[in-house]
């Protein structure tokens, strides 16, 4: 005869590691879906302006549901003692002008080694060509946390879109489609964002496991109520005191059925 107990808790086990591999799977199929089909509007941009002595950016923050994207703009030098002395006057009398590459998340490219050198040159050649220059656009999709994450590289900008170079994307890909209302921005990532990954796919593990034991503990339910045994299903209706013949699991006693 088995042991029921060593038998359960190797089930129990094999659940919640099946539930963890399911929950990964599970997370980053939820955070393409979103980034590919969910259509929500976006939230009114917050702007951030960050940049030390020699390189400063304007930052749009989109945010809407599943999605957060970092739009940056080069600033000429001119642009940035402008914006410099209105925001001295008018909002940090006291502070600093620009903000500080720590309010970035981390998974952004700013962060990235070689990332503000790259700045630099773009900035300057922006201010020698006349034209405008964006620098890598990032982009997180994920839900119920961001999990992955997408970037662009620099590219110029002109007075027609249509004649921009088209846009190199890293760890993902960008389909644009429409224009005005009918526009439509499509999105797939899979650079894991290490904290989103296992926070999200801990959840969905979550949920999973918690369907499983519902399952298991109302299939045991309806079996006690039918006098069987709650771990075989073995009919136990006339073992109530001894463990089931079956599995070595005992049963807890049911009123006998009548027979009148």
């Amino acid at each position: 005869m088995s042991n029921p107990t060593g038998t359960t808790r190797k089930r129990i086990v094999r659940r919640v590691v099946l539930c963890l591999l399911l929950g990964a799977i599970l997370n980053m199929v939820v955070a393409q879906a979103i980034g590919w089909f969910v259509r929500t509007p976006y939230k009114e941009p917050t702007y951030l302006f960050v940049g030390d002595s020699k390189w400063a950016a304007e930052v749009r923050d989109y945010r809407r549901f599943g999605r957060r994207e970092f739009q940056w703009r080069a600033m000429e030098e001119w642009a940035v003692a402008i914006w410099r002395n209105i925001r001295l006057k008018k909002e940090f009398p006291e502070g600093t002008p620009l903000d500080a590459v720590s309010v970035i998340p981390s998974w952004c490219s700013v962060h990235a080694p070689g990332w503000r050198a790259q700045w630099v040159e773009t900035a300057e050649k922006a201010g020698a060509d006349g034209n405008g220059w964006f620098l890598p656009e990032d982009v997180a999709i994920g839900w119920p946390f961001l999990s992955f994450s997408l970037s662009t590289e620099a590219r110029s900008a002109s007075v027609d879109p249509r004649l921009d170079p088209p846009r190199v994307t890293r760890g993902g890909m960008i389909q644009e489609s429409g224009r005005g209302s009918g526009y439509r921005r499509s999105v797939l990532a899979w650079n894991p964002i290490l904290p989103g990954v296992a926070l999200g796919s801990t959840f969905w593990a979550s949920v999973l496991l918690t369907m499983v034991l519902a399952t298991g503990a109302t299939r045991r339910v309806l079996r006690r109520r039918n006098g069987r045994c709650p771990h075989c299903g073995y009919d136990v209706q006339s073992h109530y005191s001894a463990p089931c013949p079956e599995c070595g699991t005992i049963s807890r006693k049911v009123p006998a059925k009548s027979n009148t």
